[in-house]
Protein backbone atom coordinates (compact mmCIF):
# COMPACT_ATOMS: atom_id res chain seq x y z
CA UNK A 1 0.00 0.00 0.00
CA UNK A 2 1.67 3.48 -1.15
CA UNK A 3 1.63 6.05 1.53
CA UNK A 4 -1.30 8.54 1.58
CA UNK A 5 -0.78 11.88 0.05
CA UNK A 6 -1.78 14.85 2.13
CA UNK A 7 -1.48 17.78 -0.82
CA UNK A 8 -1.69 20.96 1.22
CA UNK A 9 -1.61 19.56 4.75
CA UNK A 10 1.43 20.77 6.42
CA UNK A 11 3.62 20.36 8.89
CA UNK A 12 4.69 22.78 11.89
CA UNK A 13 6.96 25.28 11.26
CA UNK A 14 9.31 27.87 13.44
CA UNK A 15 7.11 30.53 13.72
CA UNK A 16 6.63 32.19 17.29
CA UNK A 17 2.87 31.63 18.81
CA UNK A 18 1.03 34.25 20.25
CA UNK A 19 0.43 34.04 23.56
CA UNK A 20 -0.13 36.29 26.86
CA UNK A 21 1.90 34.06 29.01
CA UNK A 22 5.52 35.37 29.57
CA UNK A 23 7.02 32.51 30.95
CA UNK A 24 6.70 30.40 27.40
CA UNK A 25 8.94 33.38 25.91
CA UNK A 26 11.90 31.46 26.74
CA UNK A 27 10.71 28.31 25.56
CA UNK A 28 9.38 30.08 22.14
CA UNK A 29 13.34 32.25 22.07
CA UNK A 30 15.08 28.75 21.92
CA UNK A 31 12.47 27.27 20.11
CA UNK A 32 13.64 30.25 17.03
CA UNK A 33 17.20 29.52 17.75
CA UNK A 34 16.49 25.48 16.94
CA UNK A 35 17.42 24.56 20.46
CA UNK A 36 14.83 21.70 20.85
CA UNK A 37 16.11 20.35 23.75
CA UNK A 38 15.94 23.18 25.90
CA UNK A 39 12.94 24.67 24.85
CA UNK A 40 11.30 21.29 26.01
CA UNK A 41 13.12 21.50 29.46
CA UNK A 42 11.86 24.41 29.59
CA UNK A 43 8.54 24.02 29.11
CA UNK A 44 9.28 21.24 31.64
CA UNK A 45 10.35 23.11 34.42
CA UNK A 46 6.91 24.97 33.90
CA UNK A 47 3.24 24.16 35.57
CA UNK A 48 2.03 21.67 32.92
CA UNK A 49 -1.10 21.80 34.86
CA UNK A 50 -1.50 24.95 32.70
CA UNK A 51 -3.14 23.57 29.48
CA UNK A 52 -1.39 26.04 26.99
CA UNK A 53 2.09 25.30 28.68
CA UNK A 54 1.19 21.38 27.77
CA UNK A 55 0.47 22.17 23.98
CA UNK A 56 3.49 23.99 23.50
CA UNK A 57 5.57 21.59 24.88
CA UNK A 58 3.39 18.75 22.72
CA UNK A 59 4.04 21.25 19.38
CA UNK A 60 7.69 21.37 20.10
CA UNK A 61 8.28 17.71 20.87
CA UNK A 62 6.71 17.13 17.68
CA UNK A 63 8.34 19.95 15.85
CA UNK A 64 11.79 18.06 17.27
CA UNK A 65 10.36 14.81 15.77
CA UNK A 66 9.63 12.88 18.85
CA UNK A 67 6.08 12.25 18.02
CA UNK A 68 5.51 9.31 21.21
CA UNK A 69 6.53 11.77 23.16
CA UNK A 70 4.15 14.06 21.94
CA UNK A 71 1.08 12.07 21.72
CA UNK A 72 2.11 11.15 25.69
CA UNK A 73 1.93 14.64 26.73
CA UNK A 74 -1.19 15.67 24.26
CA UNK A 75 -3.07 12.68 26.15
CA UNK A 76 -2.30 14.41 29.29
CA UNK A 77 -3.81 17.55 28.16
CA UNK A 78 -6.79 16.66 26.69
CA UNK A 79 -7.34 13.83 29.75
CA UNK A 80 -7.69 17.22 31.71
CA UNK A 81 -8.83 19.69 29.37
CA UNK A 82 -10.82 17.50 27.00
CA UNK A 83 -12.45 20.83 25.22
CA UNK A 84 -8.98 21.95 24.09
CA UNK A 85 -9.79 22.17 20.14
CA UNK A 86 -6.35 22.49 18.78
CA UNK A 87 -5.02 19.70 21.20
CA UNK A 88 -7.34 17.66 19.23
CA UNK A 89 -6.48 18.88 16.03
CA UNK A 90 -2.40 18.59 16.89
CA UNK A 91 -3.08 15.32 18.14
CA UNK A 92 -4.53 14.40 14.23
CA UNK A 93 -0.79 16.06 13.07
CA UNK A 94 1.27 13.74 15.08
CA UNK A 95 -0.52 10.84 13.77
CA UNK A 96 -0.07 11.71 10.31
CA UNK A 97 3.67 12.27 10.94
CA UNK A 98 3.83 8.53 12.11
CA UNK A 99 2.84 7.89 8.67
CA UNK A 100 6.61 7.52 8.07
CA UNK A 101 7.42 6.39 11.21
CA UNK A 102 5.18 2.71 11.27
CA UNK A 103 5.15 -0.43 9.74
CA UNK A 104 3.03 -0.75 6.64
CA UNK A 105 -0.31 -2.96 8.81
CA UNK A 106 -0.29 -0.03 11.09
CA UNK A 107 -0.38 2.59 8.91
CA UNK A 108 -3.88 2.89 8.54
CA UNK A 109 -5.11 2.81 12.42
CA UNK A 110 -2.43 5.68 12.59
CA UNK A 111 -4.40 7.60 9.95
CA UNK A 112 -7.68 6.91 10.98
CA UNK A 113 -6.38 7.81 14.27
CA UNK A 114 -5.99 11.68 12.81
CA UNK A 115 -9.24 11.74 10.92
CA UNK A 116 -10.72 10.72 14.33
CA UNK A 117 -8.46 13.49 16.20
CA UNK A 118 -9.75 16.26 13.40
CA UNK A 119 -13.55 15.26 13.56
CA UNK A 120 -13.27 15.54 17.53
CA UNK A 121 -11.70 18.94 16.51
CA UNK A 122 -14.57 20.14 14.62
CA UNK A 123 -16.80 19.08 16.73
CA UNK A 124 -15.43 21.27 19.74
CA UNK A 125 -15.03 24.17 16.78
CA UNK A 126 -16.74 23.29 13.89
CA UNK A 127 -15.36 26.81 12.48
CA UNK A 128 -11.88 24.91 12.56
CA UNK A 129 -11.31 25.02 8.60
CA UNK A 130 -8.06 23.13 8.74
CA UNK A 131 -9.15 20.32 10.69
CA UNK A 132 -12.16 20.29 8.33
CA UNK A 133 -9.75 20.55 5.66
CA UNK A 134 -7.48 17.81 7.09
CA UNK A 135 -10.45 15.70 7.03
CA UNK A 136 -11.26 16.05 3.54
CA UNK A 137 -7.50 15.85 2.56
CA UNK A 138 -7.44 12.13 4.11
CA UNK A 139 -10.67 11.12 2.06
CA UNK A 140 -9.23 12.52 -1.47
CA UNK A 141 -6.34 10.77 -0.82
CA UNK A 142 -6.61 7.78 1.08
CA UNK A 143 -7.25 3.96 -0.73
CA UNK A 144 -10.30 3.05 -0.72
CA UNK A 145 -9.66 -0.05 0.92
CA UNK A 146 -8.47 2.60 3.83
CA UNK A 147 -11.64 4.13 3.76
CA UNK A 148 -10.86 6.60 0.86
CA UNK A 149 -13.96 8.52 -1.21
CA UNK A 150 -13.54 11.27 -3.61
CA UNK A 151 -17.13 11.55 -3.19
CA UNK A 152 -17.42 11.84 0.55
CA UNK A 153 -14.39 14.17 0.48
CA UNK A 154 -16.63 16.84 -2.30
CA UNK A 155 -19.34 16.22 -0.21
CA UNK A 156 -17.03 17.40 2.63
CA UNK A 157 -15.69 20.16 0.54
CA UNK A 158 -19.32 21.65 -0.66
CA UNK A 159 -19.46 22.29 3.42
CA UNK A 160 -16.13 23.64 3.96
CA UNK A 161 -16.57 26.64 0.83
CA UNK A 162 -19.97 27.63 3.06
CA UNK A 163 -17.95 28.27 6.49
CA UNK A 164 -14.72 29.84 4.52
CA UNK A 165 -14.27 30.25 0.54
CA UNK A 166 -10.68 30.48 0.03
CA UNK A 167 -10.51 26.87 2.34
CA UNK A 168 -13.19 25.28 0.23
CA UNK A 169 -11.00 26.14 -3.32
CA UNK A 170 -8.15 24.92 -2.06
CA UNK A 171 -9.85 21.67 -1.18
CA UNK A 172 -11.68 21.77 -4.81
CA UNK A 173 -8.42 21.85 -5.90
CA UNK A 174 -7.21 19.07 -3.83
CA UNK A 175 -10.39 17.31 -5.06
CA UNK A 176 -9.80 17.92 -9.31
CA UNK A 177 -5.91 16.73 -8.41
CA UNK A 178 -6.93 13.63 -7.21
CA UNK A 179 -9.50 13.48 -10.51
CA UNK A 180 -5.95 14.58 -12.56
CA UNK A 181 -7.86 17.45 -13.89
CA UNK A 182 -4.19 18.81 -13.26
CA UNK A 183 -5.20 22.52 -14.78
CA UNK A 184 -8.10 23.17 -13.16
CA UNK A 185 -6.59 22.13 -10.18
CA UNK A 186 -3.59 24.77 -10.34
CA UNK A 187 -5.70 27.26 -10.69
CA UNK A 188 -8.05 26.57 -7.42
CA UNK A 189 -4.64 26.33 -5.43
CA UNK A 190 -3.58 29.43 -7.42
CA UNK A 191 -7.24 31.34 -6.58
CA UNK A 192 -6.68 30.05 -3.08
CA UNK A 193 -2.86 31.31 -2.29
CA UNK A 194 -4.30 34.74 -3.66
CA UNK A 195 -7.16 34.89 -1.55
CA UNK A 196 -5.53 33.60 1.79
CA UNK A 197 -2.13 35.76 1.08
CA UNK A 198 -0.24 33.76 3.39
CA UNK A 199 2.56 31.39 3.96
CA UNK A 200 0.72 28.18 3.49
CA UNK A 201 -1.16 27.29 0.21
CA UNK A 202 2.59 28.39 -1.42
CA UNK A 203 3.98 25.42 -0.25
CA UNK A 204 1.50 23.44 -1.11
CA UNK A 205 1.59 24.53 -4.55
CA UNK A 206 5.04 24.07 -4.59
CA UNK A 207 4.26 20.10 -3.65
CA UNK A 208 1.36 20.14 -6.39
CA UNK A 209 4.64 21.43 -9.12
CA UNK A 210 7.31 19.16 -7.73
CA UNK A 211 4.26 16.52 -8.57
CA UNK A 212 3.64 17.69 -12.13
CA UNK A 213 7.65 18.15 -12.52
CA UNK A 214 7.27 21.73 -13.15
CA UNK A 215 10.53 22.56 -11.00
CA UNK A 216 10.78 26.31 -12.20
CA UNK A 217 6.96 27.10 -11.04
CA UNK A 218 7.99 24.73 -7.38
CA UNK A 219 10.71 27.33 -6.79
CA UNK A 220 9.20 30.14 -7.15
CA UNK A 221 6.36 29.30 -5.09
CA UNK A 222 8.65 28.30 -2.02
CA UNK A 223 10.70 31.63 -2.56
CA UNK A 224 6.66 32.80 -1.65
CA UNK A 225 6.39 30.27 1.41
CA UNK A 226 9.71 31.61 2.43
CA UNK A 227 8.58 35.63 2.58
CA UNK A 228 5.42 34.93 3.63
CA UNK A 229 3.51 35.03 6.67
CA UNK A 230 3.41 31.43 8.36
CA UNK A 231 1.35 30.05 11.37
CA UNK A 232 2.46 27.97 13.59
CA UNK A 233 1.40 24.88 11.67
CA UNK A 234 2.69 25.41 8.29
CA UNK A 235 6.16 23.90 7.14
CA UNK A 236 9.71 24.23 8.96
CA UNK A 237 12.06 25.90 7.19
CA UNK A 238 14.14 22.66 7.11
CA UNK A 239 11.12 21.37 4.90
CA UNK A 240 11.49 24.03 2.59
CA UNK A 241 15.09 23.80 1.82
CA UNK A 242 14.02 19.97 0.97
CA UNK A 243 11.51 21.00 -1.87
CA UNK A 244 14.26 23.35 -3.26
CA UNK A 245 16.91 20.73 -2.54
CA UNK A 246 13.82 18.52 -5.21
CA UNK A 247 13.25 20.87 -7.66
CA UNK A 248 16.77 21.67 -8.67
CA UNK A 249 17.45 17.94 -8.80
CA UNK A 250 14.44 18.08 -11.55
CA UNK A 251 16.23 20.62 -12.63
CA UNK A 252 20.14 19.04 -13.08
CA UNK A 253 21.40 21.55 -10.82
CA UNK A 254 23.23 19.09 -8.26
CA UNK A 255 25.41 21.82 -6.78
CA UNK A 256 22.29 23.42 -5.71
CA UNK A 257 20.43 20.69 -4.76
CA UNK A 258 23.70 19.69 -2.68
CA UNK A 259 23.74 22.90 -0.98
CA UNK A 260 20.38 23.32 0.49
CA UNK A 261 20.09 20.00 1.15
CA UNK A 262 23.76 20.49 3.54
CA UNK A 263 22.08 23.98 4.79
CA UNK A 264 19.13 21.59 5.82
CA UNK A 265 20.91 19.54 7.82
CA UNK A 266 22.73 22.26 8.94
CA UNK A 267 19.75 23.78 10.72
CA UNK A 268 19.10 20.53 13.11
CA UNK A 269 16.19 18.82 11.10
CA UNK A 270 14.01 16.56 12.89
CA UNK A 271 14.50 12.76 12.62
CA UNK A 272 11.56 12.66 9.67
CA UNK A 273 13.20 15.64 7.83
CA UNK A 274 16.70 14.16 8.03
CA UNK A 275 15.33 10.75 7.11
CA UNK A 276 14.32 12.76 3.63
CA UNK A 277 17.25 14.54 3.46
CA UNK A 278 19.32 11.69 3.32
CA UNK A 279 16.89 9.85 0.98
CA UNK A 280 17.53 12.76 -1.73
CA UNK A 281 21.55 13.31 -1.14
CA UNK A 282 21.78 9.90 -2.09
CA UNK A 283 19.45 10.55 -5.07
CA UNK A 284 21.77 13.25 -6.43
Amino acid sequence: MKKFRFILLLSISIALPATGNDALLPAFAAEQAREFDKAIQTLRSLDRSNSETRFHLARIQYLSGSSEAALETLDQLIAGDPTYANAWYLKGLVHLARLGEVGLFRMVGEANRAVDAWQKTVELDPGHVDARYGVIAYYANAPGIAGGSLKKARSLQQELAEINAAYGIMADGLILSREENFSAAEAQFLEAARLMDRAGPHFGLAQFYLGQQDYEKALLEIEKFDQKEKRWWDADITFSHLLKAQAYAGLGDTEKARYYIELAMSLNPNKRVKGMLEDALQKL
